[in-house]
């Protein structure tokens, strides 16, 4: 079983599944791998949540057909490598990009699909600068304007989720309490 958040940058989705995973110790991580660079922090942690690979190394994966789920996000490729696949009989927590819901809705695997959604665009533009300390303008205008693009495709593909729950100022540290409590049935299932 896969828990999944989708939401746009910025909005809490780490934060989410680092309460996630303090509540459930027993849920695995689904490794991506990016042409993206590694941030600090995702190079420091035990949580190992991403691999690094070269852009041609990628996409002769791609062309291999071993990457799953490869989709592009802010000018760089996603994907799960064939050999990080998650096990079967196993909880696992990852993030999805909006534009694959309808591929893992046809893969098979069960997953229980949770959406965050900003208050409004200013709240979330405040999130992307205080919080994930982007200072560059462009970047986060590009961020933003993914933003708009992810959440109109939420919208759209509000029928595929478990549940979409909106980030507000007032419960931006206490809606990961709120996602505990939905997923509990479904991983004490799973785990039981």
């Amino acid at each position: 079983m896969i828990i999944a958040f989708t939401g746009p940058s910025g909005v809490g989705k780490g934060y989410a599944a680092s309460r996630l995973r303090e509540a459930f110790p027993a849920i695995k991580e689904i490794t991506w791998s990016t042409t993206r660079p590694l941030r600090p922090e995702e190079e420091k942690t035990t949580v190992q949540n991403r691999k690094h690979l070269p852009a041609d190394l990628f996409a002769l994966r791609e062309k291999e057909r071993s990457v799953l789920l490869a989709h592009e996000a802010h000018g760089h490729r996603y994907g799960i490598l064939a050999e990080d696949r998650p096990d079967v009989g196993a909880v696992y927590l990852t993030e999805f990009n909006v534009a694959n819901i309808p591929a893992i809705a046809a893969s098979g695997w069960q997953t229980v699909l949770i959406g965050l959604v900003p208050s409004s665009i200013d709240f979330l533009h405040t999130r992307i600068v205080d919080y994930r300390r982007t200072t560059d303008s462009d970047e986060v205008e590009r961020r933003l304007a993914s933003a708009r693009t992810d959440l109109a495709e939420m919208e759209r593909l509000r029928h595929r989720f478990h549940h979409i729950l909106t980030v507000t100022p007032d419960n931006e540290r206490t809606i990961a309490e709120d996602i505990v409590s939905i997923v509990r049935p479904f991983i004490s299932q799973e785990l039981s």
